[in-house]
Protein backbone atom coordinates (compact mmCIF):
# COMPACT_ATOMS: atom_id res chain seq x y z
CA UNK A 1 0.00 0.00 0.00
CA UNK A 2 1.64 3.24 -1.16
CA UNK A 3 1.18 6.49 0.75
CA UNK A 4 1.92 10.01 -0.42
CA UNK A 5 2.03 13.06 1.82
CA UNK A 6 0.64 16.28 0.38
CA UNK A 7 1.41 19.65 1.99
CA UNK A 8 -0.34 22.85 0.98
CA UNK A 9 1.62 26.11 1.04
CA UNK A 10 -0.08 29.07 -0.56
CA UNK A 11 2.10 32.16 -0.95
CA UNK A 12 -0.57 34.76 -0.16
CA UNK A 13 -1.17 34.37 3.55
CA UNK A 14 -2.91 37.49 4.88
CA UNK A 15 -3.01 37.20 8.70
CA UNK A 16 0.72 36.37 8.88
CA UNK A 17 2.32 37.32 5.54
CA UNK A 18 4.49 34.63 3.92
CA UNK A 19 4.30 32.59 7.10
CA UNK A 20 5.52 29.38 5.45
CA UNK A 21 8.93 30.97 4.96
CA UNK A 22 9.34 32.47 8.44
CA UNK A 23 12.39 31.20 10.32
CA UNK A 24 11.26 28.82 13.06
CA UNK A 25 14.15 27.69 15.23
CA UNK A 26 16.68 27.67 12.41
CA UNK A 27 14.69 26.74 9.31
CA UNK A 28 11.56 27.81 7.44
CA UNK A 29 8.24 26.83 8.98
CA UNK A 30 7.37 24.61 6.01
CA UNK A 31 10.65 22.68 6.34
CA UNK A 32 9.55 21.10 9.61
CA UNK A 33 6.53 19.41 8.04
CA UNK A 34 8.43 18.33 4.92
CA UNK A 35 11.11 16.67 7.03
CA UNK A 36 8.58 15.03 9.34
CA UNK A 37 6.78 13.53 6.33
CA UNK A 38 10.05 12.53 4.70
CA UNK A 39 11.17 10.76 7.90
CA UNK A 40 7.88 8.91 8.41
CA UNK A 41 8.53 5.27 7.54
CA UNK A 42 5.05 4.73 6.03
CA UNK A 43 5.22 7.70 3.65
CA UNK A 44 6.63 7.08 0.18
CA UNK A 45 6.82 10.50 -1.45
CA UNK A 46 6.30 14.01 -0.13
CA UNK A 47 4.60 16.64 -2.30
CA UNK A 48 4.21 20.38 -1.75
CA UNK A 49 1.49 22.25 -3.63
CA UNK A 50 2.35 25.92 -3.98
CA UNK A 51 1.95 28.94 -6.24
CA UNK A 52 5.04 30.65 -4.81
CA UNK A 53 8.51 30.39 -6.39
CA UNK A 54 10.41 30.91 -3.12
CA UNK A 55 8.35 28.29 -1.29
CA UNK A 56 8.90 25.92 -4.22
CA UNK A 57 12.67 26.39 -4.07
CA UNK A 58 12.85 25.81 -0.32
CA UNK A 59 10.47 22.83 -0.51
CA UNK A 60 12.68 21.15 -3.10
CA UNK A 61 15.76 21.82 -1.02
CA UNK A 62 14.25 20.07 2.00
CA UNK A 63 13.10 17.02 0.05
CA UNK A 64 9.63 17.84 -1.23
CA UNK A 65 8.43 17.27 -4.80
CA UNK A 66 6.81 20.51 -5.92
CA UNK A 67 3.40 20.66 -7.56
CA UNK A 68 2.76 23.99 -9.30
CA UNK A 69 -0.61 25.27 -8.17
CA UNK A 70 -2.47 27.52 -10.63
CA UNK A 71 -3.46 31.00 -9.50
CA UNK A 72 -7.17 30.21 -9.50
CA UNK A 73 -6.51 27.60 -6.78
CA UNK A 74 -4.35 29.94 -4.68
CA UNK A 75 -6.98 32.48 -3.67
CA UNK A 76 -8.02 33.16 -0.10
CA UNK A 77 -11.40 31.60 -0.94
CA UNK A 78 -9.90 28.35 -2.26
CA UNK A 79 -10.64 25.40 0.00
CA UNK A 80 -7.97 22.95 1.09
CA UNK A 81 -9.95 20.17 -0.58
CA UNK A 82 -9.80 21.97 -3.94
CA UNK A 83 -6.03 22.33 -3.70
CA UNK A 84 -5.53 18.76 -2.50
CA UNK A 85 -7.72 17.40 -5.32
CA UNK A 86 -5.63 19.29 -7.88
CA UNK A 87 -2.45 17.87 -6.34
CA UNK A 88 -3.81 14.31 -6.44
CA UNK A 89 -4.66 14.76 -10.11
CA UNK A 90 -1.05 15.83 -10.80
CA UNK A 91 0.62 12.92 -8.98
CA UNK A 92 1.88 9.95 -11.00
CA UNK A 93 1.80 7.08 -10.16
CA UNK A 94 -1.30 7.39 -8.02
CA UNK A 95 -0.84 6.50 -4.34
CA UNK A 96 -3.27 4.24 -2.49
CA UNK A 97 -3.41 6.46 0.59
CA UNK A 98 -3.07 10.19 1.19
CA UNK A 99 -1.51 11.78 4.25
CA UNK A 100 -2.75 15.36 4.09
CA UNK A 101 -0.56 17.57 6.28
CA UNK A 102 -0.80 21.25 7.20
CA UNK A 103 2.54 22.96 7.69
CA UNK A 104 1.01 25.36 10.19
CA UNK A 105 1.21 22.49 12.73
CA UNK A 106 4.97 21.96 13.10
CA UNK A 107 5.13 20.19 16.49
CA UNK A 108 4.12 16.76 15.21
CA UNK A 109 6.64 13.93 14.83
CA UNK A 110 7.22 11.41 12.01
CA UNK A 111 5.90 8.78 14.42
CA UNK A 112 2.60 10.68 14.68
CA UNK A 113 2.17 10.43 10.92
CA UNK A 114 2.99 6.71 10.94
CA UNK A 115 0.60 5.97 13.80
CA UNK A 116 -2.20 7.90 12.11
CA UNK A 117 -1.67 5.90 8.90
CA UNK A 118 -1.75 2.65 10.91
CA UNK A 119 -5.20 3.56 12.27
CA UNK A 120 -6.71 3.47 8.79
CA UNK A 121 -8.88 0.38 8.55
CA UNK A 122 -8.98 -0.22 12.29
CA UNK A 123 -12.33 0.02 14.07
CA UNK A 124 -13.91 0.13 10.61
CA UNK A 125 -12.37 3.56 9.92
CA UNK A 126 -11.96 4.75 6.34
CA UNK A 127 -10.36 8.08 7.30
CA UNK A 128 -8.26 9.41 10.17
CA UNK A 129 -7.95 12.89 11.61
CA UNK A 130 -5.63 14.13 14.36
CA UNK A 131 -7.15 15.57 17.50
CA UNK A 132 -6.40 16.50 21.10
CA UNK A 133 -8.41 15.89 24.23
CA UNK A 134 -9.95 18.95 25.81
CA UNK A 135 -10.03 18.37 29.55
CA UNK A 136 -12.48 19.84 32.00
CA UNK A 137 -15.95 21.21 31.51
CA UNK A 138 -17.23 22.69 28.26
CA UNK A 139 -20.07 25.19 28.29
CA UNK A 140 -22.37 26.30 25.50
CA UNK A 141 -21.65 30.01 26.18
CA UNK A 142 -19.40 31.99 28.53
CA UNK A 143 -22.50 33.12 30.44
CA UNK A 144 -24.02 29.63 30.66
CA UNK A 145 -23.78 27.27 33.62
CA UNK A 146 -25.00 24.29 31.56
CA UNK A 147 -22.18 21.79 31.05
CA UNK A 148 -22.19 20.07 27.68
CA UNK A 149 -19.35 17.60 28.22
CA UNK A 150 -16.76 16.68 30.82
CA UNK A 151 -14.22 15.88 28.12
CA UNK A 152 -14.15 16.17 24.32
CA UNK A 153 -11.76 15.69 21.41
CA UNK A 154 -10.96 18.68 19.23
CA UNK A 155 -9.69 18.36 15.67
CA UNK A 156 -6.24 19.98 15.60
CA UNK A 157 -5.66 20.23 11.83
CA UNK A 158 -2.26 18.54 11.83
CA UNK A 159 -2.82 15.20 10.05
CA UNK A 160 -5.53 13.69 7.85
CA UNK A 161 -5.25 10.20 6.36
CA UNK A 162 -7.67 8.83 3.77
CA UNK A 163 -7.63 6.38 0.84
CA UNK A 164 -7.17 8.27 -2.42
CA UNK A 165 -10.31 6.79 -4.00
CA UNK A 166 -12.45 7.81 -1.02
CA UNK A 167 -11.05 11.33 -1.03
CA UNK A 168 -11.61 11.81 -4.77
CA UNK A 169 -15.15 10.40 -4.59
CA UNK A 170 -16.21 12.46 -1.57
CA UNK A 171 -14.07 15.54 -2.25
CA UNK A 172 -13.56 15.73 1.50
CA UNK A 173 -10.86 14.84 4.00
CA UNK A 174 -13.56 13.16 6.10
CA UNK A 175 -15.35 9.93 5.30
CA UNK A 176 -18.48 8.33 6.74
CA UNK A 177 -16.42 6.38 9.26
CA UNK A 178 -13.60 8.61 10.59
CA UNK A 179 -11.49 7.86 13.65
CA UNK A 180 -9.34 10.28 15.63
CA UNK A 181 -5.63 9.95 16.23
CA UNK A 182 -5.06 11.54 19.64
CA UNK A 183 -2.12 13.92 20.05
CA UNK A 184 -0.84 15.83 23.06
CA UNK A 185 -2.57 19.23 23.32
CA UNK A 186 0.85 20.89 23.47
CA UNK A 187 1.67 19.38 20.06
CA UNK A 188 -1.58 20.67 18.57
CA UNK A 189 -0.99 24.41 18.27
CA UNK A 190 -1.29 25.96 14.80
CA UNK A 191 0.38 29.04 13.33
CA UNK A 192 -2.18 31.63 12.25
CA UNK A 193 -0.87 34.81 13.89
CA UNK A 194 2.44 36.28 15.05
CA UNK A 195 1.43 35.40 18.61
CA UNK A 196 0.88 31.75 17.58
CA UNK A 197 4.28 31.70 15.92
CA UNK A 198 6.06 32.90 19.07
CA UNK A 199 4.12 30.46 21.25
CA UNK A 200 5.10 27.55 19.01
CA UNK A 201 8.72 28.69 18.94
CA UNK A 202 8.85 28.60 22.72
CA UNK A 203 7.18 25.18 22.82
CA UNK A 204 9.63 23.75 20.33
CA UNK A 205 12.57 25.02 22.38
CA UNK A 206 11.13 23.18 25.39
CA UNK A 207 9.80 19.99 23.78
CA UNK A 208 12.18 19.40 20.86
CA UNK A 209 15.55 20.82 22.00
CA UNK A 210 17.67 18.28 20.05
CA UNK A 211 15.80 18.91 16.78
CA UNK A 212 15.90 22.67 17.29
CA UNK A 213 19.66 22.60 17.85
CA UNK A 214 20.12 20.43 14.78
CA UNK A 215 18.05 22.85 12.68
CA UNK A 216 20.02 25.84 13.87
CA UNK A 217 23.33 24.14 13.13
CA UNK A 218 22.28 22.98 9.65
CA UNK A 219 21.41 26.52 8.55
Amino acid sequence: MSTAAIILARGGSKRLPHKHMLDLCGKPLIAWTIEQARDASRVGRVYVSTDDAEIAEVSGRYGGTVIDRPDYLARSTTTSEEAWLHAVDEITPKPDVLALLQCTSPIRQPDDIDKAICLLGKYGADSVYSCAKVEGYIHSRPDSSRCLHTGSYQENGSIYVIPRTVFVARKSRFSDRPVGYIMDPLDSFQVDTAEDFERIRQLMLLRLPDQVCKGMVST
